[in-house]
């Protein structure tokens, strides 16, 4: 996989933010039900764009594989 640095820097953006609103979460308990809350509650109520949800959701699925390659 490859990406551009500025693709990076958004990913980590992305997913810090994520992180930040379920802080009270454990990270391997996160599931399907925390990114549709986040969606709703976070992007959703503050009108973020299709384009800033469907880069949180990028962000997501490749945190996830990196994680579960390095287990």
């Amino acid at each position: 996989m490859r990406y551009s640095n500025n693709t990076i820097k958004t990913y980590i953006s992305m997913i810090k933010l994520f992180f930040r609103f379920h802080s009270q979460k454990d990270i391997d308990k996160i599931n399907i039900k925390d990114i549709e809350l986040f969606n709703d509650q976070y992007i959703i109520k503050n009108n973020f764009s299709s384009t800033f949800q469907n880069q949180l959701i990028n962000a997501i699925k490749l945190f996830t594989v990196i994680k579960t390659t390095n287990t």
